[in-house]
């Protein structure tokens, strides 16, 4: 999908240095330009739309690259596009995907979690861990960071979701949301205009697009916003010393092979990479 964002009219004028194999890149298709800076380390042999070590080891190299690019300040803003976690581990990998590699790499950095599409944003207080771990990695610290940096990123204001049914209905389904209750103190003396800790379900139904919403793990975000955006958002990492963003979707591999995908969500990752790393674009 990659390569039909890439060789898109609209893309002519984009910048873009392509890290993985060189002559990977020119078997799927790719348009060469003046634009087009093909400066992968290695030669791709593996197969295309089909999860291999082969390719798993090309990506982690490919990421690897990128991120000493980004280091060395040799480019404006990160696109990733997706991977195969379990092919990732199976290769040897240390991590399961990008964000654990970033929060590894920068640790002084507070990662978050974000979606955008025109008009929704979503950030995630938790994301990439077992649901059984969510309510002892949740603190007030952890809710505040996550708020501050979606309202910052938004300007707009933060409905936080709670965290059981109900918000917990007063204690009745669960007491954490009452645990929390200094989180929104601390927002609003950060200047940061929010309301919280809200049933989740009623939230994202009665939704107001003037608002953007924190979600305290992984699905209770994702599901409905998908399902609101459907290939038309993408995914933004708050809190890395660069821009970064990708695609909200995985590999897809029966999709890519078939040439079916579709590619909203690539471009709108790159469009927004571009948008963010030059805001006056």
């Amino acid at each position: 999908m990659a390569i039909e964002v890439l060789n898109a009219p609209h893309a002519a004028s984009w910048d873009v240095a392509l890290t993985g194999p060189p002559d990977l890149w020119r078997a799927s298709g790719l348009r060469l330009s003046g634009r087009r800076h093909l400066i992968g380390r290695q030669r791709g042999e593996t197969r295309l739309g089909a999860p291999c070590l082969a390719g798993a080891r090309i990506q982690t190299d490919a990421l690897l690259q990128a991120l000493e690019v980004m280091d060395d300040r040799g480019a404006d803003a990160l696109v990733t596009l997706p991977v195969n976690k379990a092919q990732l581990q199976a290769a040897g990998a240390p991590y399961a995907g990008h964000t654990e590699w970033f929060r590894a790499r920068y640790p002084s950095a507070e990662l978050v979690m974000t979606f955008r599409s025109s008009e929704r944003w979503v950030a995630l207080a938790t994301d990439h861990i077992a649901l059984t771990e969510v309510s002892e990695r949740l603190t007030t610290e952890r809710i505040v960071a996550s708020a501050h940096a979606l309202h910052r990123a938004s300007s707009k204001p933060v409905a936080i979701c709670g965290l059981n049914p109900h918000a917990g209905e007063q204690g009745m389904l669960g007491t954490e949301e009452l645990g929390w209750e200094h989180a929104l103190d601390q927002l609003r003396k950060l200047g940061v205009p929010c309301r919280g800790f809200l049933p989740a379900d009623g939230l994202f139904a009665r939704w107001r697009c003037d608002e953007a919403i924190l979600a305290l793990y992984h699905d209770q975000g994702l599901a409905p916003f998908k399902a609101l955006t459907a290939n038309r958002a993408c995914q933004i990492s708050l809190g890395l010393p660069f821009v970064r963003t990708s695609p909200d979707h995985g590999t897809a591999y029966d999709l890519a092979q078939n040439g079916e995908g579709d590619p909203g969500s690539t471009r709108i990752a790159f469009e927004t990479a571009l948008n963010l790393a030059q805001p006056s674009a």
